[in-house]
């Protein structure tokens, strides 16, 4: 390939010398990533950017072979990709989405942090994925939660036995254990 074909993206994470054709791929992921992010229309991405729809048509296009530092920046930010993502697409790679933000929301009378999650499941890592699962699993069982007296309960700590699954059977059949149990105590 002669050398006058080639072209440098202008980013200090630049992935080195990159083709012409490089630069419809980045289109395509732009275009793509765009709609994934809810912006429906070129211009939606460029308001969003501060730039004009023509550059953004151009790069979703593969008109131009070199954008400044900053067109570079805000169209990763818009999209919501890490820096260096558009050096990783001319490259060949795919970008990488900005991980989900810790924040701290005010529930009640507490503060609990929390991860923000991606719009798509899709995105998520599986640390993320199970990160929210557990925090799920928390809240509910918070929810759930009743203190016994003292707060210890012996009984959480027994092997389950024959009659546990007899009370879950008879409580699929509508039975009510707690008056029968009442009922036992009052016969002699």
């Amino acid at each position: 390939m002669p050398l006058d074909r080639l072209v440098f993206l202008p980013s200090i994470h630049h992935a080195g010398p990159v083709s012409e054709r490089d630069w419809a791929r980045l289109g395509r992921e732009v275009v793509h990533a765009r709609a994934r992010t809810g912006l429906d229309t070129s211009k939606a991405l460029a308001d969003k950017m501060g730039v004009s729809a023509r550059i953004v048509g151009e790069i979703e296009n593969g008109r131009r072979e070199s954008y400044s530092t900053t067109t570079i920046a805000k169209l990763e930010q818009a999209l919501g990709w890490v820096e260096g993502s558009v050096s990783a697409v001319l490259a060949g790679s795919a970008p990488t989405s900005v991980r989900p933000a810790y924040v701290t929301e005010q529930v009640g009378r507490r503060k609990v942090a929390m991860y923000q999650l991606p719009v798509s499941v899709q995105e998520a890592s599986d640390a993320e994925l199970l990160a929210e699962i557990a925090r799920r699993f928390a809240r509910t069982a918070e929810r759930d939660h009743r203190e016994p007296v003292g707060g210890f309960d012996p009984e959480l700590n027994r092997a389950p036995d024959r009659d546990d699954f007899d009370l879950v059977a008879d409580d699929a059949r509508g039975h009510d254990h707690e008056t029968e149990d009442e009922d036992r105590e009052i016969e002699p």
